[in-house]
């Protein structure tokens, strides 16, 4: 997939780049039972194949310094101290200056309790707290249909009544979605 990905990038003169961090899992090997930490081995070649290609962003140190604040605990995803790690490797990738996160509004969503706790039949007995960050500009969402036919428009990305859902990941954007739209008049060209 990666070097077909890579084939047609090139082929159409697109500049790519592929950011992937390690997994949490990777990344906490050292807490683990020989067997187990072998599974994790596999991410080693994966990373080395995307080094490869030369359309590699390396992460921050800060993932393999502090893994425990990079991911949720129930959950495999990153919490906002690991997307903004990424954000900051894009930039320097990218060529662009990362915004601070004191320019965003940040709202903290206690009890959230992520895909993997949710998955694995456990009982609920934790709960990580859902922290979101938002431009303090005036924005625009539009959510498009597969033809671009709007479907809604917000003036907001974050939607606190969906934190306490049983997927509360649509407290960002309002839902998964295949296509968007953001508009910020303060950005750039305005997207």
């Amino acid at each position: 997939t990666l070097a077909a990905f890579a084939r047609a990038g090139d082929r159409a003169g697109v500049p790519w780049l592929i950011l992937t961090p390690p997994t949490h899992g990777r990344l906490l090997t050292d807490r683990m039972s020989a067997p187990m930490a072998t599974l994790y081995e596999q991410e080693d070649e994966a990373q080395a194949r995307i080094a490869a290609t030369g359309h590699g962003v390396s992460m921050p140190e800060a993932f393999a310094a502090d893994p425990d604040t990079m991911y949720y605990r129930t959950d495999h995803h990153w919490t906002l101290a690991g997307a903004y790690q990424a954000y900051l490797a894009l930039g320097d990738a990218l060529s662009f200056a990362p915004k601070p996160l004191t320019d965003f509004r940040v709202t903290e969503y206690s009890g959230f309790q992520g895909t993997t706790l949710a998955g694995s039949g456990l009982p609920p007995l934790w709960s990580d707290t859902l922290v979101c960050a938002e431009p303090e500009t005036s924005v625009r969402l539009t959510v498009l249909l597969h033809d671009g036919e709007t479907l809604e428009t917000c003036d907001r990305l974050i939607f606190p009544e969906r934190a306490v859902s049983p997927d509360g990941y649509g407290v960002y954007l309002r839902d998964n979605y295949g296509y968007l739209l953001i508009e910020n008049e303060a950005a750039p060209e305005g997207t």
